[in-house]
């Protein structure tokens, strides 16, 4: 950390660059810079495959998280709290465990990056920030075009850096990427490959190595703890670094996911070959030049659009897949409601296919009113009679909408 004692930063914003655990992964970093003297805000981007209320109001791009209620919830069933929302939880620990956060914000994508940009703009300028910081857990961030296939949740993490390098304040930004290899998505042998790379162009600042005997990290591990506990949660992430610190060798693994669409599930595993030297780091980058590098900008105006962008672009995934989403550009929870039957490319090819006949035949019951599959996907099952799958004018030829025709005869 010796790269931000040198810049003698006063106040930092540091930013969950993911949708799961980043932020709480953040007290690795807001800890050491409490350390040196700078008071920090943490924020954190809330998931976009669900909707949140604060106070009993919908998410707005910038929310304020306070002891008032709030809540998670899926589009499709707005009477439903989610028992994933931890970031509530987060704000308790901050107090109990004397964590030294001030200020915490959950953002919002479901209105586009242009207008969050903004409004973090807004936010930058009024609490005087002198530092941004991203804190990535896994290294997905930094992926090149060619690795695309492997994401499975690129939205979050892509539009982290895009929005940051975007900023015209001025204000001096990093990327702290915390852990490569461990959230299961880009190989190592390909993380290793981009580290080097952005070594060689003079963009990696700073290193550190995760120990347990660091303070950061008992805190960063109690923290991870409190909030299993307390939520019943888990994340796979944590589980792998715990690991990973216990290992001199390659350590096989697994990241787990489990699919529900109504009453069936599966309990999914994509293999992880973790490489302790390198899941074991810490690199502190230059943001703005990591982002200079990307080959693909991420704008967007709904988080449907950035997933059809993404898929379109050779995702193998995105926080999305089998998910209700609005489709609408202003949050809206009561129309526009959308499946999306797009299970990730990862996933063994019998239990894809047994995933879309299922959603296929929810839809063609009119449990599921509107669903969309991908273009590529279409010859995977044969159509209800009562099926109609169509384009739309607005989203592109690579993924279909599937809805049940009134009157026709269902199977």
């Amino acid at each position: 950390m010796e790269l931000f004692t040198e810049e003698h930063y006063s106040k930092a914003l540091v930013i969950g660059a993911g949708s799961g655990r980043d932020i709480a992964s953040c007290v690795l970093v807001t800890e050491r810079l409490r350390q040196i003297g700078v008071g920090v805000d943490l924020a954190g981007f809330l998931s976009p495959w669900a909707l949140h209320m604060f106070d009993e109001v919908l998410e707005k791009p910038v929310n304020e998280l306070t002891g008032k209620r709030s809540k998670k919830f899926i589009a499709s069933r707005a009477d439903v709290s989610l028992d994933s929302y931890f970031e509530p939880t987060l704000y308790m620990l901050n107090r109990e465990l004397d964590l030294g956060i001030g200020s915490f914000y959950l953002f919002s994508l479901q209105y586009g990056t242009e207008l969050l940009g903004q409004e973090l703009e807004r936010l930058v300028k009024e609490n005087s920030y002198d530092v941004v910081i991203a804190v990535d857990i896994g290294g997905d961030i930094l992926a090149r075009k060619k690795d695309y296939p492997w994401l499975l949740t690129p939205i979050v993490d892509f539009s982290c850096l895009s929005i940051i390098a975007g900023l015209r304040s001025g204000i001096d930004s990093y990327l702290t990427v915390v852990g490569p290899g461990t959230d299961g998505e880009l190989p190592c042998r390909d993380l290793q490959e981009i580290l080097s790379e952005l070594q060689r162009e003079g963009l990696v600042l700073g290193f550190d190595e995760l120990t347990r005997g660091s303070n950061h990290y008992k805190v960063y591990e109690r923290v991870n703890r409190e909030i299993n506990s307390r939520t019943g949660s888990r994340s796979n992430t944590f589980r792998l670094i715990e690991r990973v610190l216990d290992s001199s060798e390659n350590v096989l693994e697994g990241r787990e996911k489990r699919v529900v669409i109504k009453d069936r599930k599966w309990h999914l595993t994509f293999p992880v070959d973790l490489w302790p030297s390198l899941a074991k780091g810490v690199y502190h980058l230059d943001l703005k030049g990591v982002n200079s590098m990307r080959e693909v900008g991420l704008n967007y105006k709904s988080v449907f659009e950035a997933f059809t962008e993404l898929r379109a672009l050779g995702a193998g995934g995105t926080e999305l897949d089998l998910s209700f989403v609005s489709c609408s550009v202003d949050g809206r929870v009561d129309e526009d409601i959308l499946f999306l039957l797009t299970p990730p490319d990862r996933m063994e090819e019998t239990t894809r296919k047994e995933i879309l006949e299922y959603g296929v035949k929810l839809t063609s019951q009119g449990d599921i009113p509107r669903s969309v599959i991908l273009a590529k996907d279409r010859g995977a099952f044969e159509l209800p009679p009562n099926l109609d799958i169509h384009e739309s004018d607005n989203w592109g030829s690579n993924v279909l909408f599937m809805e049940a025709v009134a009157g026709a005869k269902q199977t």
